[in-house]
């Protein structure tokens, strides 16, 4: 059917980074259904991109990427997106985020949620491999490469911040001779700083607080799964905020196993950090107190 010219289909592709705002959005859209580049200087809204749509009588895919860019002051128009499909059939929506919080996404009460795929962070291979072939002629000291690969790896899995690490520790060192000390510095710098925030997920959070309280002073930080995400239900409940389904706190789990934050077994997750440093990734001391509050003993 895609073949048929009766049922084409065309792409709209927007980096976030730069189109961060309802009008940029909107506009970039508006001009590709128009096929022009001019700058509108009037008020577009989704009625005009709806009668837009229907004009080009072919399906119209709507990539949005970074969206976790979009300014705050927009997020709600970002929630109102993703109900587009249920009012202009012609038109599917894709988001691709290295974060979003799907909370705020279920607060909004869709017409149609989305279907949330997650993807694996980055391991420390796959970093080491990218850093290699970018930075072949700017790093010589693989060392300093796998170093900086397997501190990311640990911490989130990002790519482009592997990148900018390892072009800091240029900046800083020498190119010819870039050495693991340069990396642990840029590495401390950026993530001892007040500035930068590492945006996990509010039922990421939830998982390892409720893995926290859980283990709290015993010796053995091994939590039997079944336990966990009876205790996980339990802590949304009376958190009142909706929980995530098996298949996605599987996900979610996976994500905190990619980061090196707990172990997967057959039967149980293993905390593999100490509580000092869980409460500060988490970075919630109030969604931690809330959580440590909550019997656990009858789930």
């Amino acid at each position: 059917l895609l073949l048929s010219p009766f049922f084409s289909v065309d792409s709209i592709y927007i980096n976030c980074v730069s189109e961060n705002t309802e009008r940029d959005i909107l506009t970039v859209i508006t001009n590709k259904f128009r096929n022009s580049k001019k700058k509108l200087h009037t008020t577009i809204t989704f009625s005009d991109v709806k009668k837009e749509a229907a004009k080009l009588n072919k399906n119209i895919i709507i990539v949005l990427d970074e969206i976790d860019y979009l300014r705050p002051c927009d997020r709600n128009f970002l929630c109102s997106v993703f109900d587009w499909p249920v009012f202009c059939t012609r038109i599917s929506v894709i988001g691709i985020a290295n974060a979003l919080n799907m909370d705020e996404l279920q607060r909004h009460q869709l017409k149609h949620s989305p279907k949330q795929i997650i993807f694996a962070p980055y391991s420390k291979d796959q970093l080491q491999f990218i850093l290699s072939k970018k930075l072949a002629t700017n790093i010589n000291n693989t060392n300093a490469i796998e170093l900086c690969a397997r501190k990311v790896a640990a911490m989130t899995g990002d790519a482009r911040k592997a990148m900018q690490i390892a072009r800091w520790s240029v900046s800083i060192g020498n190119s010819d001779n870039v050495s693991c000390r340069d990396v642990l510095g840029t590495i401390n710098s950026i993530y001892s700083s007040p500035l930068h925030q590492v945006k996990m997920p509010l039922q990421q959070k939830i998982l390892l607080a409720t893995m926290l309280r859980i283990v709290g002073d015993k010796a053995s930080t091994v939590v039997n799964k079944g336990y966990l995400l009876s205790a996980y239900g339990k802590v949304c409940e009376r958190l009142l905020l909706p929980a995530l389904e098996v298949d996605e706190i599987h996900g979610a789990l996976s994500l905190l196993e990619a980061q090196s934050i707990l172990e997967s077994k057959p039967s149980s997750y293993q905390l593999l950090v100490d509580k000092a440093s869980s409460n500060k990734i988490i970075a919630d001391s109030t969604l931690i107190s809330q959580i440590n509050m909550i019997e656990l003993e009858d789930t």
